[in-house]
């Protein structure tokens, strides 16, 4: 009697099955890793947008010439603005407030701010250090000339 040696059917499943579960491990990952990038692209996008806006809104200013007149006893200070609404809140000359209040700006020009009258003790050919602080809390820092 010849016996005859043919192959289960349970060869051929196993090998099926064990094909699908490396494809359903697979597309899990895969699925897993593409859902966290999509995630911190959008987080980064959010972010990127954030910081655009915040850029936009910032006040441009830059202090020009700043100049007192020590007879007069007269601050004059040039300002440059840019391209967004500049309202400046306080003047310091040497670290010391001289003016305060809300004094807004024209956009794109270059200007002086309201005359300040003050006696702020200097002698002529005297240099000294002028900051403007604008309401958004940008402070600009230049050397001024009193004669």
């Amino acid at each position: 009697m010849r016996r005859e040696r043919r192959r289960g059917i349970s060869e051929i499943v196993s090998a099926i099955m064990l094909i699908l579960i490396v494809v359903a491990v697979g597309s899990l990952i895969f699925y897993n890793i593409a859902s966290r990038a999509s995630s911190q692209g959008k987080s980064l996008s959010r972010e990127a947008q954030t910081l655009e806006e915040r850029l936009l809104d910032e006040e441009s200013i830059t202090i020009v010439y700043a100049y007192y007149n020590v007879s007069g006893e007269e601050l004059i200070i040039y300002v440059a603005t840019g391209d967004y609404p500049v309202t400046v809140s306080a003047v310091y000359v040497n670290d010391e407030l001289v003016w305060s209040g809300d004094y807004t700006l024209p956009t794109g020009t270059i200007t002086t701010l309201p005359l300040i009258q003050k006696n702020l003790g200097l002698a002529p050919g005297t240099v000294f250090q002028v900051k403007v602080a604008t309401s958004k809390g940008v402070v600009k820092v230049a050397p001024g000339y009193a004669s």
